[in-house]
């Protein structure tokens, strides 16, 4: 009987540790934004001004809308960000994946 109590425990902490990491592992997959923010640079990057549009379901959609916004501003600089929000220690947008491609 005394050995059950330490067998008990060592399953007991296996488990554990496989819980653990299999958690970490969903919480740490890669997702893909819900929305896509497009930023063009109208007087270059280092102006800090951009126009901003928000909620494009895809890339695709918010390149097309920057390319043609870019092209207005003599090709401007662009980016689609996904998954942008305003960060207020920062003052500025904070996105998960930005793309210009």
């Amino acid at each position: 009987m005394k050995l059950s109590a330490p067998i008990i425990l060592t399953i007991a902490l296996f488990a554990a540790f496989a819980s653990a990491i299999f958690w970490i592992n969903q919480n740490s997959q890669e997702t893909i934004p819900d929305t896509w923010t497009a930023f063009v640079y109208h007087h270059g990057f280092g102006s800090a001004n951009y126009l901003k549009k928000e909620g494009f379901t895809s890339y695709q959609q918010c390149r097309e809308y920057a390319t043609t916004q870019s092209a207005k501003y003599e090709n401007s600089p662009w980016e689609c960000g996904g998954g942008c929000r305003f960060d207020s220690r920062r003052q500025g947008y904070v996105c998960e994946e930005m793309r210009n491609h």
